[in-house]
């Protein structure tokens, strides 16, 4: 299932306009073509896609990537600079009036060729470690994957990341993100998964997805739509809302859906799901402290090894790749050595110690919204609970798109802080997090909390605080940039 321009052409033909250049026949039409929209990192022989986006138009950088070697270039014609196509006779002109669009439908075709499997993970928090965790767990038995880069889970990375599937590719995995009412649909036409992980249901981007009912119904069109073309899906069985939207699902797909917990999670014993995994709250034994039974619904103990941290959240993503892992055949062997090959994506629960002064910091800057702010702040308060002769402190960042409960869900951070029971400060960035400041004050049970709407100001005060030996958890949305602190006080 090689990508070539014979391959484009069958794909797009009904989308490219009659000035495209005409469909070249011999064996240059036969050789691979890869597939780049960043004229920054085109190779040659490429095939250079011109998106418009919000910053940039990739129309303007056209000369830039055939110049780099680009061949073929997917544009609308009309947003480019005419004299190109004189300037360059050479190269195969693919006009269409959306190249997104275009891109789109290359990439359900070119993924249709494809009969390995293709996992989908989905969810409002947890994805890009999820992903990366179930990418660890295949390597123990596959060598030749094909796995979302980064987060890139949108429009534009998730076709990019279908078109590196190749004939040697084994199995892809493909991290699903929505934003807006319509996008799930879109990519599940797109990436069609064989077997889908959902990691949790939540508030998520609700400047657009409207409330948090309408954010999961519209991840839950995700589940449907794998389940009604034949797939599989992983589903957390402690999460409220799968817990009532998975009691709406056909019998007929009652074997294709499993579900994933702890045992340490109430939700456990109040449900009698049949086919469920379940990880064991207790080490297995004394010869292996750090590693987890977890239950299959054969009944079979597949012994786990633990995540970077001892944290419910992190434990769960263990569970899903395992259940798949399990589904998918890999023996015990495979799936530890494939679960032990895992390190956490940048940015994200990455645990940091400073040169200087024995400073450690629990790092999770990539993104944050309720319930991964929550699990965080519980995370960091169990590690507090251990470690009661360190100072723990907290530098909490906004979190962004939620909607217009944006202040609510920031105050309703502030039990969570107050269980906590933390022993150093707490440090507040960004105008949202003013609202959780105005709510500690007025319930009074935390001392020691600052509010900054100025990054300078936040890493001076959190300088001056600091004392060898001290621990500080650093969580806020992609859009506050708080690795800046790290990068300040490491």
């Amino acid at each position: 299932m090689t990508l070539n321009l014979a391959s484009i052409y069958r794909a797009l033909t009904p989308d490219l306009l009659a000035s495209s250049t005409p469909n070249p026949s011999g064996v240059r039409s036969a050789e691979s073509i890869r597939v780049c929209s960043d004229s920054r990192k085109i190779r040659k022989n490429d095939l250079f896609v011109a998106i418009k986006g919000d910053q940039y138009d990739g129309h303007q950088f056209i000369d830039r990537a055939i110049n780099a070697g680009a061949e073929y270039i997917l544009s609308n014609p009309s947003h480019r600079n005419p004299s190109l196509r004189k300037q360059f006779p050479d190269v195969t002109w693919l006009d269409t009036d959306s190249p997104l669009d275009s891109l789109r439908t290359l990439a359900k075709h070119h993924r249709n060729e494809f009969k390995n499997p293709v996992i989908g993970v989905i969810g409002n928090v947890g994805k890009t470690t999820t992903k990366e965790r179930v990418r660890a767990l295949l390597t123990g038995r596959y060598s030749e994957l094909v796995w979302t880069d980064g987060s890139e889970n949108g429009y534009l990375g998730i076709p990019l990341t279908l078109l590196r599937i190749n004939e040697a590719t084994q199995v892809a995995v493909v991290e699903i993100g929505i934003d807006e009412p319509g996008a799930m649909k879109a990519h599940m036409e797109c990436v069609a998964p064989t077997h889908l992980v959902l990691t949790s249901l939540g508030a998520e981007h609700l400047e657009k997805l409207g409330t948090i009912e309408q954010a999961n119904a519209e991840e839950w069109i995700g589940v449907s739509e794998t389940l009604s073309r034949g797939g599989t899906v992983f589903l957390p069985l402690h999460n409220e809302y799968v817990t009532r939207l998975s009691a709406s699902l056909s019998p007929a797909w009652k074997a294709s859906v499993f579900y994933y917990t702890t045992e340490r999670n109430p939700s456990t014993q109040a449900h009698e799901k049949t086919q469920t995994y379940i990880i064991k709250s207790a080490p297995s034994g004394p010869e292996n402290p750090s590693s987890r039974s977890l239950m299959t619904p054969e009944g079979i103990d597949l012994q786990v090894p633990a995540p970077e941290l001892d944290a419910p959240h992190l434990w769960d993503t263990v569970a899903a790749a395992t259940a798949l892992g399990h589904r998918l055949g890999l023996s015990p062997i495979e799936i530890v050595r494939g679960l032990q090959s895992y390190a956490p994506p940048p940015l994200r629960s990455s645990w940091l110690k400073s040169s200087k002064d024995d400073l450690e910091v629990l790092l999770d800057a990539y993104n944050a919204n309720p319930d991964s702010m929550a699990a965080g702040i519980r995370t960091f308060a169990q590690i507090c609970k251990n470690n009661p002769a360190k100072r723990f402190h907290l530098v909490l960042g906004d979190m962004l798109e939620l909607g217009a409960q944006e202040l609510k869900f920031h105050e309703d951070l502030a039990p969570h802080l107050e269980m906590g029971h933390f022993n150093g400060h707490l440090f507040l960035f960004g105008p949202r997090m003013g609202s959780l400041k105005k709510t500690l004050s007025v319930r009074a049970a935390l001392s020691n909390v600052f509010h900054f709407e100025k990054i300078e100001l936040l890493i001076d005060a959190l300088s001056s605080t600091l004392k060898p030996g001290d621990r500080v958890l650093i969580k806020g949305s992609r859009g506050m940039k708080l690795e800046r602190v790290w990068e300040a006080i490491k």
